[in-house]
């Protein structure tokens, strides 16, 4: 399991995997390598300024990129066909995050408020202070593999996060806001389940939408897939030829009639500190499929929609603390 991992210093770096498996390649990769041999290998030999390869096997084999015969290490098929390509690192990236996944270790490491996003330099950015001493290990591999980048802006506190591993991690924690009245656990469990796939729907079409409105020359950023407190659920352009994010989108969806909403504090403060450059943003799920569908998209909602007395508002929770 990906916890027996934490007790060891180093689980390895792309040039150590690259010298490991062409060692068992240079004897024949049918042949394999014992873990004896391989100690021998490497003692003392330094690679990325470490000689001490401690968790390297056991990742190897956790992960699936070497596997053990008759007590010898042999190669996945599947890594050989990367072995001389830009592909070999990607791949065993991908499997280390995949295996933090299973292992669920990528939830119990980043938690709420792990992320932000650098609207500045449009960058996904992993909070230092995520990693806790037991998975400095961890974060270290990550960073060897380039999944966390090490930014040369010394203002970006923090790892960014690398676009070609982003995928992996959207949607780590799941929020969604429901009215939780008098139901049962499974009542509960199937409305927080349709209410985030509303959620997803809802914003899945506003992402397609932009590009879309934008021509498909723009790049756009659905933030919350990896950031659930951002404020906005995506990070769009005005126009085409904006150089810089200047559309902060709040998506809501509705079902017909007239549109209501839940505002959370965390989005009232973004639409408050963002004025024109936010957006809500409001989806009818009951017209979503059909073609040349527009959502109703409002400006500025701070000033047009919570200073406006066409709009009503209620408050549906009171924070109560003992005085």
């Amino acid at each position: 399991m990906m916890k027996n991992l934490l007790k060891y210093r180093n689980l390895g770096t792309p040039n150590f995997f690259f010298f490991l498996i062409s060692e068992i390649i240079k004897r024949g990769k049918e042949s394999g390598l014992s873990q004896d041999k391989i100690k021998q290998i490497t003692f003392n030999k330094k690679i990325d300024g470490r000689s001490v390869y401690d968790g390297c096997i056991p990742l190897a084999l956790e992960i699936g990129i070497l596997y053990e015969k008759d007590n010898l290490l042999l190669i996945d098929n599947l890594l050989l066909k990367n072995i001389n390509n830009n592909k070999f690192k990607e791949n065993i990236a991908e499997r280390i995050i995949q295996y933090m996944i299973n292992e669920d270790e990528l939830n119990s490491i980043f938690k709420k408020n792990a992320f932000h996003y650098d609207v500045m330099n449009k960058l996904i950015v992993v909070n230092k202070n995520v990693f806790s001493l037991k998975h400095s290990n961890y974060k270290q591999l990550l960073i060897d593999f380039e999944v966390l980048l090490i930014h040369s802006d010394i203002h970006i506190q923090g790892y960014v996060l690398n676009k070609k591993y982003k995928s992996f991690f959207e949607k780590l924690f799941p929020v969604v806001n429901t009215n939780r009245r008098n139901i049962s656990v499974e009542e509960f469990k199937q409305s927080l389940e349709r209410n985030e796939r509303y959620g997803m729907e809802a914003e899945e079409f506003v992402f397609n939408f932009e590009l879309k409105r934008l021509n498909q020359v723009k790049e756009i950023e659905w933030i919350s897939r990896y950031i659930v407190n951002a404020g906005y659920d995506i990070v769009s352009y005005n126009h085409e030829n904006d150089s810089n994010h200047n559309r902060f989108i709040e998506v809501k969806s509705y079902s017909g009639g007239n549109p209501s909403f839940y505002w959370s504090k965390n989005e009232l403060k973004e639409s408050k500190r963002r004025l024109s450059n936010y957006w809500i943003y409001l989806v009818d799920r009951t017209k979503i499929l059909e073609e040349d569908y527009d959502p109703i998209m409002i400006n500025n909602p701070f000033n047009t929609i919570f200073k406006n007395e066409n709009w009503s508002k209620s408050i549906e929770n009171y924070k109560i603390q003992q005085v």
